[in-house]
């Protein structure tokens, strides 16, 4: 319902319509907890899946919403990929419970594997997220390379329509043998700013070469202290090679993460 409820925010701001997707676990008949929605508490636990979905599109928070529903059963990131390709979403939002011990799941199987297989955009949603009218502050992080100037460029785009006060560009260094030496890292903040702010003066932007232990670290650190709304990500590391020799930053964030984590797709 936190995913639901931030993906209602973006189709307002964005003015697109919202397809709601259940993959139905024929083997846990009751697999959907209790939902409630939070303006008129609908009980829908009861229900079938394909009701259910009415029940939760007819909610609240996605009055004056195109909204459309669907249910199947098979593999998820199969299902998904269907739609996608099939009505050209730009963006799919789910919610996560993270690494959370009481969690069902507590790898975020479906979010980790959405991210690690799916090629569009996608905005993971930790349950401790509160939903918003706007996203007031962003954190950007990456590791300034060029291939993720197109990922910056694109959330420029994306944040305009939020009224977005304040953007961090910030890259970690773990003072490992495979971090850049700092001197060319603030020379690469200081492209990353000048090409941010040529697409929007009116946001304010901030650089970091933020030091910690390790990447992953780093921005769940850094996330927190400045209580930033989104952390987006370039979605670089899909490479199978990638992932077992270093690997996914992206992953691990999305299962972390106190803030909502948008991870830009690169292909």
């Amino acid at each position: 319902m936190r995913a639901l409820a931030w993906a209602s925010m973006f189709a307002r701001k964005l003015s697109v319509p919202i397809h709601i997707y259940h993959r139905i676990d024929i083997s846990y008949p009751e697999e959907l907890e209790t939902i409630r929605d939070p303006g008129h508490r609908t009980d829908v636990s009861n229900l079938k899946p394909e009701e259910k979905l009415r029940a939760i599109a007819g909610m609240k928070l996605l009055h004056g919403l195109e909204v459309t529903t669907s249910a199947s059963p098979g593999n998820f990131i199969e299902q998904v990929t269907q739609l996608q390709r099939q009505n050209g979403y730009d963006f799919v939002v789910m919610g996560t419970r993270g690494m959370r011990k009481d969690a069902d799941k507590p790898m975020g199987s479906h979010a980790v594997k959405a991210v690690r297989k799916l090629e569009t955009h996608i905005l993971v949603v930790p349950e401790e997220a509160q939903p918003g009218e706007t996203i007031r502050e962003v954190l950007f992080a990456s590791a300034l390379n060029e291939s993720d100037r197109p990922a910056l460029k694109w959330l420029i785009r994306l944040i305009q329509t939020f009224h977005t006060e304040e953007m961090h560009i910030m890259s970690v260094n773990t003072g490992s043998y495979f971090t850049q030496p700092t001197l060319l890292m603030e020379e690469a903040l200081g492209e990353f700013v000048s090409l941010a702010a040529d697409m929007d003066p009116e946001i304010r932007i901030r650089s970091h070469f933020y030091k910690d232990s390790s990447v992953l670290d780093g921005i769940v650190r850094f996330g927190k202290e400045e209580q930033v709304d989104l952390i987006a990500m370039p979605n670089d590391e899909k490479h199978p090679l990638k992932r077992i020799f270093f690997g996914s930053t992206v992953e691990a964030l999305v299962q972390v993460s106190h803030a909502p984590v948008l991870c830009i797709d690169l292909q």
